[in-house]
């Protein structure tokens, strides 16, 4: 299954939602040309949009983490959103999770979390350059 991607712009932040698998092969190599298709057109803000990916492996972790050091090094910021669970799980696994920053937002319920998330925008969410930040 192909990974596919919706780039979207909101508020001068590149916005590209995922579905499907991060893995090794086409997927991996989808999604690393499309970081670097936005970084080639001037794009310093960058999300990616993780809701709707259903698994990644040790060679897609391998793309995020050099897909944020390739961002960086062109002096522009990539973050994460909407991780479960599993893939923090396997972040971890892959003794990854201390390369990426993560902020968990605490909430009392899915319901009052998905308000939050309507109520403060994208370039709100914005944190210090360079950073890789995940978003659950």
């Amino acid at each position: 299954m192909a990974l596919k991607m919706t780039y979207r712009e909101v508020n001068g932040v590149s916005v590209v939602a995922l579905d499907g698998r991060i893995v090794l092969g086409e997927e991996s190599n989808a999604l690393r040309e499309k970081v670097k298709s936005l970084i080639a057109e001037g794009k310093k803000k960058i999300v990616l949009n993780m809701d709707n990916v259903t698994f990644i492996d040790s060679a897609g972790l391998g793309t995020l983490v050099a897909a944020h050091h390739s961002v960086k090094t062109q002096g522009a910021s990539l973050r994460l959103c909407h991780l479960g669970s599993k893939f923090l799980g396997s972040a971890a696994d892959h003794q990854i999770a201390d390369r990426l920053r993560c902020i968990q937002q605490r909430s009392r319920s899915r319901r009052q979390l998905l308000e939050r998330r309507r109520s403060i925008s994208v370039q709100a969410r914005w944190q210090a350059p360079h950073t890789l930040v995940l978003c659950v």
